[in-house]
């Protein structure tokens, strides 16, 4: 799961519709400052009833859990483990929604599923495309319903048929 400015709200409601036993692990890509100190994982578990980690290099996945990539960080699928790079100040977080969703599909193929949600730029649309052309499952947030619409339009030129709106999004 992809996303940026906005995303915060629209992966709440995402998790709030989540199964406890849920048949997968959920990795949580969200772009943050670096130097954030904002702690997502304690954030996003206060309006979930699913266990809600932050990612960890070398942790392997579990189903059932949620991976949230620490700030600073992007995060990356290989061995049924995740791998962390740490970001530079200076290097933007523009691919790194591309790397988790194109590790991902290298990993398990079409057992992928590939969700993006608000933000700004084109982050995750070329992932979601690779996750498309390998069989997987594609989601898109409605741009419509998107704090930000930048990422889920951009991701539509890149898989059209790739939409769902979200209800009870709040700015939260």
């Amino acid at each position: 799961m992809g996303a940026s400015a906005g995303g915060r709200a629209a992966i709440r409601t995402v998790l709030k519709e989540l199964s406890r036993d849920i048949p997968a692990a959920i990795v949580v890509m969200l772009h943050v400052a670096p130097d954030s100190h904002f702690d997502l994982s304690k954030w996003f578990t206060q309006f979930g009833h699913i266990e809600i980690r932050e990612a960890r290099q070398g942790e392997r996945l579990d189903e059932g859990v949620v991976f949230v990539a620490p700030p600073g960080n992007s995060v990356t699928v290989y061995d049924d483990q995740l791998g962390l790079e740490t970001l530079e100040r200076s290097t933007s977080p523009r691919r790194t929604v591309n790397r988790l969703f194109e590790s991902a599909v290298k990993a398990y193929g079409d057992r992928v599923i590939g969700v993006i949600l608000s933000g700004y730029l084109s982050d995750g649309s070329e992932g979601l495309r690779a996750v498309h052309e390998a069989g997987g499952f594609t989601i898109n947030q409605n741009p419509e319903d998107a704090e930000q619409r930048h990422m889920p339009a951009n991701a539509l030129k890149h898989v059209p048929e790739a939409t769902f709106s979200l209800n009870g999004t709040d700015s939260g």
